[in-house]
């Protein structure tokens, strides 16, 4: 006999004038999971700061969608559930405008007119569109967002 669940959530502005954290569930399933059960993910809205709504719903969404069509093993369904999560914020980030690209062996990064610009290594492009080559051991910076390249 399989076990029901149940689940309810509810959200509080409490203080401020906005609920910003957002919350979505997945149910797990023995068969595919080994473990019956819900996973449960929730995102903090960033303390009110412009955009945490939106970016809470994106992270979580993105998590749920990732996870619950994909199949492996659990632990690496969840970080690779992670990183989707991230790729879905930075692709949605209206200020980390950047394109990297695959050219031969290489990735280029260029910023695509962002109003917090694109750094490698500290350096912004002098001009938007204006393409650097990625390096192993670069730090690229997209807005706030700061991610270190190595080839895997």
């Amino acid at each position: 006999m399989k076990p029901e669940i149940d689940f309810a959530g509810r959200q509080l502005a409490g203080s401020r004038d906005s609920q910003d954290d957002y919350y979505g569930f997945c149910p797990l399933a023995a068969k595919t999971e080994g473990v019956d059960g819900l996973l449960l993910v929730l995102a903090d809205g960033m303390g009110g700061h412009a955009g945490g709504s939106l970016a809470s719903r994106l992270v979580v969404e993105a998590f749920i969608e990732h996870f619950c069509y994909s199949r492996g093993n659990l632990s690496n369904r969840l970080f690779d559930s992670m990183k989707a999560s991230e790729r879905r914020l930075l692709v949605a980030n209206p200020d980390t405008n950047a394109q990297i690209r695959k050219e031969g062996n290489n990735l280029m990064v260029a910023d695509r007119n962002s109003s917090n610009g694109t750094a490698v290594n500290g350096q912004f492009s002098r001009q938007p569109f204006d393409e650097v080559p990625l390096k192993e051991g670069d730090t690229l910076t997209l807005g706030e967002v700061k991610l270190d390249f190595t080839r895997g």
